[in-house]
């Protein structure tokens, strides 16, 4: 790979992740390889790239938020460019993928339309099922999913999925806007009935947590997400599903900084061998976690400044003599 590539690679990893260590997990290299990287790249334009407040705070400078929208731009469609070149004839056959209605419908349905079009020979099919039955019946060869697979599997982490805690301006002018945790005993809450802890992780942040009575539950963030616009209660949405130009306004800001979720992307280890199947689940990951992180710029939600996150996690990408190893 030519060094300036590279270069420009490492860059756009730490810009999009928010964090040198994320960077680093994500293109398989140590963290001090790339931060001494970023200097060296600084070096080279003769401007700071980005603002480092602290040890551990920093934030994107003028000509860093230039130079990552111009790799967004130049290096994706390069690697897209490659990959279609590289895969042209292994992009074939029939691929069922399983994912969320509202992930689905907002930003994987996009995805297969545009790899379809790359590759006229490959047909993605997009369903909603039961996961571990689908892949123990064969019926399903990749799917998307919150929670992180078990190791029987191949998968990637594909990103973080930010959230944002909303209600319509109906609501609000009705209700009126909660300032604080403890506003909330006199709200309406939404909140998504299938294990997500969306609320109990915001009230965890408070020593009490006790749920208003008036809250309600619904099966899905679509559903949740309407019944917000008409106007029924507060909901912790996925910024994909939220837009400045919509009906919803962004309410305690300051909880639903602390709120994301894990995207994973996963297949069976039988499957994972198929001609084609590792390079085409990257190429789905990476464009899956490009529309998030656009989806986030749109709505005018990134931060200002981030924290290095001490999770660990796990490599976003393996490749695929490890695959076959295990």
């Amino acid at each position: 790979m030519d060094k300036s590539f590279a270069l420009l690679h490492y860059f756009q990893a730490v810009a999009e992740y928010n964090s040198f260590s994320r960077a680093a997990i994500r293109l398989n290299i140590s963290q001090s390889t790339i931060s001494a990287q970023i200097k060296k790249r600084e070096s080279q334009l003769g401007c700071a790239l980005f603002i480092r407040e602290n040890k551990h705070h920093f934030k994107l400078s003028r000509e860093g938020m230039k130079l990552l929208a111009e790799c967004q731009t130049s290096l994706n469609g390069l690697r897209h460019c490659m990959m279609s070149l590289s895969q042209t004839e292994t992009m074939a056959g029939s691929i069922n993928l399983a994912c969320s209605v509202a992930l689905g419908n907002q930003v994987v349905l996009p995805v297969i339309e545009q790899l379809m079009e790359t590759y006229p020979q490959l047909v993605i099919n997009l369903i909603e099922t039961s996961l571990e039955k689908a892949f123990f019946d064969d019926d399903l060869d990749i799917a998307l999913n919150f929670s992180q697979p078990e190791p029987a599997f191949y998968y990637q982490r594909v990103a973080d999925v930010d959230k944002v805690i909303v209600a319509s301006h109906a609501y609000l002018k009705r209700y009126g806007t909660p300032a604080s945790l403890s506003d909330l005993g006199e709200h309406r809450l939404l909140i998504q009935a299938k294990g997500k802890l969306d609320w109990p992780n915001i009230y965890a942040q408070q020593s009490k947590f006790s749920l208003p009575a008036r809250s309600q539950y619904f099966d899905n963030n679509l559903t949740k997400q309407h019944a917000a616009e008409r106007g029924m209660g507060i909901a912790v949405l996925p910024t994909y599903l939220y837009s400045p130009n919509s009906q919803l306004v962004p309410v305690l800001p300051q909880y639903a900084a602390r709120l994301s979720e894990s995207l994973y992307i996963m297949c069976s280890k039988k499957k994972v061998r198929q001609p084609g199947m590792v390079e085409l689940i990257v190429e789905i990951a990476e464009m899956i976690r490009q529309r998030l992180y656009d989806a986030t710029l749109a709505a005018d939600l990134l931060p200002g400044h981030v924290a290095e996150s001490s999770v660990t996690e796990q490599p976003a990408q393996k490749t695929a003599e490890r695959i076959l190893d295990e």
